[in-house]
């Protein structure tokens, strides 16, 4: 993060349903990493959003876990 964001990080299911809040709250800037894992393999969804007073951004990325 370049500068003090509200950062949301969740995880959703291939049907659209959301399974894990993995971050949401004010990060600080820096560099960050999480960790998640889920019960079963399977396609997920991972969407991480950061919110500034000025912009915000939106990312989403299709995550495989395979157990």
């Amino acid at each position: 993060l370049c500068e003090e964001s509200f950062v949301k990080i969740y995880v959703y299911k291939q049907t659209g349903s959301k399974i894990q809040t993995i971050v949401n709250e004010t990060k600080q800037a820096g560099k960050y990493s999480e960790n998640f894992s889920t019960a079963n393999s399977g396609l997920y969804l991972l969407n991480v959003t950061a919110v500034t007073p000025y912009e915000a951004v939106q990312s989403s990325q299709v995550i495989v876990e395979m157990k």
